[in-house]
């Protein structure tokens, strides 16, 4: 797997990782956005940097992972196109 972490202006941003969990699927876990950075586009832009990853690997699926209750994560994942909790 591969962990990321973004910076804003020297500051962590958000961190993420990606996880192979066989030849064809990844599996996006741990993101996080520092809430001031949250709607700045650092979430998406960590989402898709993983997902690049995943498919650079030969992964030809990325399962995203989080809680129901956790409403930013969702509402990122949804936006970008899944909606699997």
């Amino acid at each position: 797997g591969v962990m990321l972490v973004a910076f804003n202006d020297g500051d962590p941003a958000a961190i993420g990782g990606v996880r192979h969990l066989d030849s064809e699927v990844a599996e996006v876990k741990s993101m996080y956005v520092v809430p001031g950075q949250r709607k700045t586009g650092v979430g998406g832009a960590m989402l898709r940097r993983l997902e690049a990853i995943a498919g650079d690997r030969g992964c030809l699926a990325t399962r995203l992972d989080t809680s129901d209750y956790l409403t930013p994560a969702v509402a990122l994942y949804r936006s970008a196109g899944s909606c699997a909790l």
